[in-house]
């Protein structure tokens, strides 16, 4: 109606200023300024953006690089020894600390142990916290790279100019015509002389402004490491033993496994031990940043993940949820392609940090099936590869990826009932119904008779008495006698992710689901409810009882309803499509 009605007075208009000279004169003046107006407003719009891509620094992209043929993946670092064995043919190059060759040779038997270090010194890194991260898939959209602007605009308000960081890559498929952005911004602030003062600034950050930051370590200088070598006289055709002085670098490349003795697995959890493990592809021994031993495995892409499913997975999981696990476990690992461990010199780590990776004693004729025959196959979502990421189990219901990290809205990542009911629930702020639904235990994918191997991963209890409470939070804290622990925020699925303990002396907050679960002793998730039990005249302490659901972050694939899903007769595209929502399954080979 309001808009014929404009017509209407335009037409009218027209008709009376076409004979009126100044009438028809003061119509073009208006149309005139009006189409500055415009033009003014688009060009400035369009300076911004190109101010924003300047601040960006967004390289162009003849950066492509194709699909990657290995990968290398830290074993173990921080050691001051290292044992090597290779029973078949090898080549073995050692390098001092000039990058000049000392040795060269081609053999079979090897026998190889760093016997000590000579001289050491650690890297110097700094930290920066890092504010806010964009995808430059995300940046790429005109509205979204002005809305990228916008915060940061809004940072440098409050913390001063900020400092940028872009890693990843854009990759390209060797038989493609088209390539994928996996190239990430870090909007930082720094740099810091130390993790503890960064974290610290991290914490601030989140309490004054809501802003979920996190240290990034940068390495300025790279540290100085160098190491005696024996090679035992299997190795060389003369019978003698080979002994090299203040070795800087050693690349061993056998035709067949290789062993490394005493391998560490599980370092800061329960089950950390040590224990001889084989591996295919190509060794790099050096220093790492502490100036200490470091072994880099470099292999294949596809050969990574058919020792990476079975470590993430049980082998005899439903076949189809050994599926899902590849195509995750592949789009993670493109996704973070050159963005993790940025300060050191290797792709990914070998715990659960990255993805578990065990060596090839691991692998199991299911998992190399479903590795081959999803072989290429990623999730897509928006013009992104999605990072696939996956836990044990959700509990019931999954998490939004934003508040768990410091990353941008993902609609792939967002919380999803993990039923077959589908009914919506939202338990950010009601308390009740948390403790309902942990209480309740309704029925869902993750606990499918068959899915999940122990119940304690689908509702769980730890109970704490006081002492025990209180000596947890002071290895942390010094807050004085423990008072209350407040839960001050949840995410969509109830997760917690901001606890602030209230003490005699003072009072502290604490942030994200990981640290919160570290300070209660490793709590299965955040996803809990807290009852405090009072002491009695008989002396018995107060109890602190956490009463939760699930097994992990609850971001993304929950492995648990993985197999459930598959035992009800899903296939894997199906079960992806639940978990990672808004997306698609694609060829990326």
């Amino acid at each position: 109606m309001r808009f014929s009605k404009i017509c209407d007075f335009l037409n009218a208009f027209l008709r009376y200023s076409s004979g009126n000279k100044t009438c028809r004169n003061f119509f073009l003046l208006l149309t005139f300024l009006s189409a500055a107006i415009i033009f003014s407003a688009a060009f400035f719009t369009r300076c911004a953006l190109c101010f924003a891509e300047q601040k960006f620094k967004i390289p162009p992209n003849e950066s492509s690089v194709q699909l990657p043929a290995n990968i290398d993946v830290c074993l173990i670092d921080n050691f001051k020894t290292a044992e090597i064995s290779v029973s078949g043919n090898f080549s073995l190059k050692a390098f001092d600390g000039g990058g000049r060759e000392k040795l060269n040779i081609k053999s079979s038997a090897l026998s190889l142990k760093v016997e000590r270090i000579t001289s050491s010194k650690p890297a110097v890194i700094k930290y920066y916290a890092v504010l806010k991260t964009f995808p430059y898939s995300y940046l790429q959209r005109e509205d979204k790279k002005k809305d990228a602007l916008d915060v940061i605009t809004a940072l440098e308000k409050i913390f001063g100019k900020p400092v940028f960081f872009t890693y990843g890559c854009i990759l390209k498929p060797a038989r493609a015509d088209f390539s994928i952005d996996v190239r990430t911004l870090f909007t930082a602030h720094g740099p810091f002389e130390t993790e503890e003062r960064c974290r610290k600034f991290c914490d601030e950050a989140r309490a004054s402004h809501k802003i979920t930051a996190f240290a990034h370590p940068v390495r300025e200088k790279k540290s100085v490491c160098r190491f005696d070598v024996s090679i035992g006289h299997a190795a060389i055709k003369n019978g003698k033993d080979i002994s090299l002085k203040n070795i800087a670098r050693l690349e061993v490349a056998p035709d067949g496994p290789a062993i490394i003795k005493n391998m560490e697995f599980g370092r800061g959890d329960k089950w950390h031990n040590f224990k001889d493990a084989k591996y295919a592809g190509s060794l790099k021994i050096s220093g790492d940043n502490s100036g200490l031993i470091q072994i880099v495995n470099e292999i294949s892409f596809e050969e990574l993940l058919k020792v990476v499913v079975p470590s993430e997975i049980e082998p005899d999981s439903a076949y189809q949820a050994i599926c899902a696990q590849a195509v995750a476990a592949r789009s993670e690992v493109l996704a973070k392609y050159k963005t993790r461990h940025t300060e050191s010199d290797y792709d990914f780590c070998s715990g659960t940090h990255c993805q578990a990776y065990g060596g090839i004693n691991n692998r199991r004729k299911q998992s190399d099936r479903a590795v081959d025959e999803t072989a290429g196959k990623i999730v897509f979502s928006n013009g992104h590869i999605v990072d696939t990421v996956y836990h044990a189990n959700c509990g019931g219901l999954t998490e939004d990826s934003n508040k768990i990290w410091s990353a941008p809205f993902d609609s792939a990542l967002v919380k999803i009932t993990d039923s077959t009911t589908e009914t919506a629930i939202d338990l950010s702020t009601n308390e009740a119904a948390i403790r309902k639904f942990i209480t309740d235990a309704p029925a869902s994918y993750c606990s499918v008779p068959g899915a999940c191997n122990n119940p304690d991963k689908y509702r769980w209890t730890r109970e704490f008495s006081r002492t025990e409470m209180e000596h947890m939070i002071k290895k942390q804290f010094d807050i004085g006698a423990l008072k209350a622990v407040d839960v001050l925020e949840r995410g969509a699925s109830g997760r917690v992710v901001a606890i602030a303990l209230k003490g005699s002396r003072k009072t502290e907050k604490v942030y994200k689901e990981l640290p919160i679960r570290k300070l209660f002793g490793m709590l299965r998730s955040s996803l809990f409810v807290l009852e405090v039990l009072p002491g009695n005249a008989a002396g018995s302490e107060e109890r602190f009882i956490f009463k939760g659901a699930g097994w992990g972050h609850g971001v993304g694939l929950c492995q648990d309803g993985a197999k459930g899903m598959a035992i009800l007769g899903k296939n894997y595209e199906q079960i992806l499509l639940h978990y990672y929502s808004n997306s698609k399954i694609i060829s990326f080979d």
